[in-house]
């Protein structure tokens, strides 16, 4: 298993030949928002390797980039896995969202998905995942917030 850090949110973990995507956060357009991103995202959309799935763990801009996740599932076909509430803001074919709910567990193109609750207030549906294939697993919390 490999892991890459790209700021903000935005993971990428390759389990063999198999690439998983969690909240990816790349385009800074923040117009309309009341806030500014300090740092930019370590890569641009065309710079990330070839995606198989793309994990979305709440509704919010900054882990839900539209552009991005369109640009992957038109060029890599992947599947974005998320709650419904996040689905229905994205420009994805119906065939490539996977619409999940805590406590749902799946395989995806070779790896094994479980879905657990996240704490954080802001968020309508907050959601962590366990991601695992071949005896390697990996958590990712998503948004979380401590009260």
């Amino acid at each position: 298993m490999k892991i890459e850090y790209f700021g903000h949110c935005f993971f990428r973990v390759v389990f063999g030949k198999t690439s998983v995507l969690f909240d990816p956060f790349i385009n800074t357009d923040l117009s309309g928002k009341h806030m500014k991103r300090l740092v930019n995202c370590a890569v641009k959309e065309d710079e990330v390797g070839k995606s198989d799935v793309v994990v979305i763990s709440n509704d919010n801009f900054d882990h839900l980039d539209s552009k991005a996740l369109r640009f992957f599932a038109k060029r890599d076909n992947c599947v974005v896995v998320a709650h419904d509430s996040a689905l229905d803001k994205l420009d994805v074919a119906p065939h490539l969202k996977k619409p999940v709910r805590v406590n749902d567990s799946f395989s995806l193109r070779g790896v094994n998905f479980r879905v657990l609750p996240a704490h954080c207030p802001g968020c309508f549906y907050p959601l962590s995942f366990i991601a695992s294939k071949d005896g390697e697993s990996v958590f990712f919390s998503g948004k979380t917030a401590l009260m």
